[in-house]
């Protein structure tokens, strides 16, 4: 090995080391009585696959400012991600209740809705998100497999083609 293969091979050790000891105590840094400060740091892990640290600093956000509609949103895509649908509901109807017009978190539960099979609260949930703002492609594709899913009398399978699980 060269100087620089060395060195770069201790730069990636070191810098693997420090993604251990991060995801290991998700506290060793930053501002932990900073409730956004600890938002950004949990979605920077969650990007990164570290959902177990990334929701302990949620906890903790959640601690320090119960109403943050941001929290609650982040937190129910982990949820999502980690396919507890019930946690993700919850967490995204929590986001609506600190932010009423979280057009994220109502097309989010529009699709888990649809995904559940209940119809008529993903329609209201789409048609939410289209009131404000009607061009959302999500909530028309959304709308749109509702409607074909009425007239083929197919749902699960039309929801099943729409999201590729083929």
């Amino acid at each position: 090995h060269s100087l620089s293969d060395d060195s770069l091979e201790a730069s990636y050790e070191a810098m693997r080391l420090g993604e251990l000891q991060e995801s290991l105590d998700p506290f060793s840094l930053g501002d932990q009585d900073d409730a956004n400060a600890l938002l950004d740091r949990a979605e920077g892990y969650w990007r990164r696959g570290y959902t177990s640290a990334a929701t302990q600093l949620l906890d903790r956000a959640l601690e320090l400012e119960a109403a943050s509609s941001e929290v609650h949103f982040l937190r129910g895509l982990i949820a999502l991600e980690r396919l507890q649908f019930a946690d993700a509901l919850s967490a995204f109807e929590d986001t609506l209740s600190t932010d009423p017009n979280h057009i994220d978190a109502r097309l989010c539960m529009g699709w888990l809705r649809l995904y559940r099979g209940e119809y008529e609260l993903a329609e209201t949930d789409f048609r939410s998100v289209l009131e404000q703002n009607p061009q959302h492609e999500g909530a028309k594709r959304g709308l749109g497999i509702l409607q074909e899913s009425a007239e083929n009398a197919c749902p699960t399978l039309d929801m099943r083609v729409a999201l590729g699980d083929n």
